[in-house]
Order: structure tokens, then C-alpha cells, then sequence
């Protein structure tokens, strides 16, 4: 089940700085999903550059402490080279100097298994990821939430989040850096227990962190965003 969210937008790549986008929950709901912007580029497909190996340089098939694949065999981890396979999965730092090194995972839809589930061993104020190529057809899906029913957000939520030309939901050419947060119905932050990640066309394609950062170290990196598409705004000029 989908329920309304709220999304903040703290700093953002590319064409995103400081954008921020309110959605109001819908009546009733149990729990709502906040997602944050930290930072976007362009996947590498289209007009606009991907710059995640500037903001997500460490991100990579990391699994959080304490965390496992309930679903066997779990996520499928993409070991470049080569980065992308052409019409099954794209690497979130597909055209940056990164795509051939980093991992990550993909999830569905035919060649790799669909849905997977991560399970936490304790609770879980946020989940920190890295979005690629951000589509209407990718669902992130959590449940065991304290004093909250599950709730799930697609790519149209995250494009939605994001705005711009990259993120709008018509044109899903987008790669983003997130940290998402579950709230109760009160609006006071709560934890989750598991993440589901499910494809209904092409691959759900994220990346994780080695160690998940704190509140302060996503204000730096998203500051840090903003001041790289500044400057390249200014070379192009």
C-alpha cells in the first residue's frame, strides 16, 4: 500500500540546487515516507551529465551492519567492468569515470531476481542510497515499521522529489543521492525493519554506502554537489 509522503530537498546537482517540493500525507495514512534530496545528475543517457562519482564516489554493493538478504539469492551484484549491460542494467555512475569500478546492485526484472527484500537486525531511522537512472516502474517498499503500517515509494516519487528537467516524471533520466526516513502518524520520526526493492519493467539499479553517514555528513555532501554544478556551469559558459 502507498501512502502520501513528504519530501525535502537539501542541496542538489546539475539543475536541482535547493529545490524543494511538499507533498501533504493523505488522510489517515499510518506512516509517510520523507525523502531527501541530496544530490542529481543526468544518468549519462541524455543532454544532461551524470555526476555521481563526484557525489557518491564511496557508494557501492555494500551491505549495511546487521542487514541481510532475506530473499534468496538477493540482490544481483553487478562486478564491473563492463559497468551497464545494455537493456538489463545500468550503472548509477553510468558515463563518469566510476561506471567501470564501482558495484552495485540490480533487481529485476527478468534476468535478476524480483523483489528482493533486505532485513535489518534492529530498527532503522534511514536508508541512505544511491538511485540510478531513477524509473516510474522501480518500487522501494518498507515494512516492520514501530507504531506504523508498510509503505512504499516508486521512481515518480523520487522524480517528484527531485523536479527539474532531469527528474520530472516525464522524462525519468535521472540519477540520486537520498536518505529516506519513515514517520508515524503523529509525524514523529520511527524505525523500519526490512526494505523491499521490486522492478516491473526494466532494473531497479542502487547502491548502498560502506557506513551510512550521519545528518551532517549529507549537509557537506550535498553543499559539496552544489558548488561542483556551479562551477561546472561556469566552465561551460
Amino acid at each position: 500500500m502507498k501512502f502520501g509522503f513528504k519530501v525535502t530537498g537539501l542541496a542538489t546537482a546539475a539543475l536541482f540546487a535547493g529545490a524543494v517540493v511538499g507533498l501533504s500525507p493523505l488522510p489517515a495514512a499510518a506512516s509517510t515516507v520523507s525523502i531527501t534530496v541530496i544530490a542529481a545528475s543526468g544518468d549519462g543517457s541524455g543532454a544532461l551529465a551524470n555526476t555521481s562519482d563526484v557525489y557518491a564516489p564511496g557508494y557501492g554493493a555494500f551491505l549495511p551492519s546487521g542487514a541481510s538478504w532475506t530473499s534468496v539469492p538477493g540482490a544481483y551484484v553487478v562486478t564491473p567492468p563492463p559497468g551497464s549491460d545494455s537493456g538489463v542494467y545500468r550503472s548509477p555512475w553510468d558515463e563518469t569515470p566510476r561506471e567501470d569500478l564501482n558495484s552495485y546492485f540490480a533487481v529485476g526484472p527478468n534476468t535478476q531476481p524480483n523483489p528482493v527484500k533486505l532485513s535489518f537486525s534492529s530498527g532503522q531511522s534511514a536508508l541512505d542510497i544511491l538511485w540510478g537512472s531513477v524509473d516510474s516502474y522501480n518500487t522501494l517498499a518498507f515494512s516492520a515499521i514501530a507504531n506504523g503500517a508498510d509503505v512504499s515509494i516508486t521512481g515518480s516519487d523520487v522524480a517528484t522529489a527531485i523536479g527539474g528537467d532531469c527528474g520530472s516524471p516525464a522524462n525519468f533520466g535521472c540519477t540520486a543521492l537520498l536518505r529516506i526516513t519513515i514517520n508515524d502518524d503523529n509525524g514523529a520520526a520511527t524505525t523500519f525493519g526490512t526494505a523491499s526493492f521490486s522492478s516491473g519493467s526494466q532494473a531497479f539499479e542502487f547502491a548502498l554506502a560502506p557506513v551510512p553517514l550521519p545528518a551532517a555528513g549529507f549537509l557537506l555532501l550535498g553543499g559539496l554537489g552544489g558548488l561542483v554544478a556551479m562551477r561546472r556551469r561556469k566552465r561551460a559558459a
